[in-house]
């Protein structure tokens, strides 16, 4: 038997988005449950959203049986790690020590409330970053079957870091 292999792409995001939206009221006026309020979640268009520069300084990484640990580095970068959110092209991009440019297209960004969430896969890994516009304290998570790993920092805007060096 052949295992089938899934991609997920922008449009199957907003698929997912479109059902959790249409399912999630019906399953919260279940009897006995929980009532939430459901707030809109919008897809972002496309230059609506200034390029960002994102600063991940502490972070912690789990594993299945090891538990969760600080962590000192992603992969083989240390910590801080420093990357670019280029909302018209859709990529995120992070110099690496071996003085090349390593990239990750975005899958879906999409907006809720104050929060701009951001999903990708590369490599095996699915990855989220979640930036609060407000005050641009971000989040981002890098998830495997092997293992997870949650960061946090801040994002400016790249026009705000290119002004600050000048």
């Amino acid at each position: 038997m052949t295992a089938r292999r899934y991609v997920f792409t922008p449009v199957a995001a907003l698929a997912a988005i479109a059902w959790a939206l249409m399912v999630a009221p019906a399953l919260a006026q279940s009897p006995g449950a929980p009532q939430a309020v459901a707030r809109p979640v919008t897809v972002a268009p496309d230059g609506e959203i200034a390029d960002l520069a994102c600063s991940v300084a502490k972070g912690t990484i789990c594993r299945p049986g090891e538990g969760c640990n600080p962590a000192e580095k992603l992969g083989e970068e240390k910590l801080p790690i420093k990357f670019t959110i280029d909302f018209d092209n859709r990529v995120v991009m992070s110099a690496v020590s071996r003085g090349y440019i390593s990239s990750s297209r975005i899958a879906l960004v999409a907006r809720d409330g104050d929060q701009l969430m951001l999903h990708g896969i590369e490599h095996g890994f699915a990855w989220l970053i979640a930036v609060h516009e407000k005050t641009r304290v971000m989040s981002m998570s890098v998830n495997s079957s092997r293992g997870a790993f949650a960061g946090f920092g801040e994002c400016v805007t790249v026009e705000e870091l290119q002004t600050k060096k000048n």
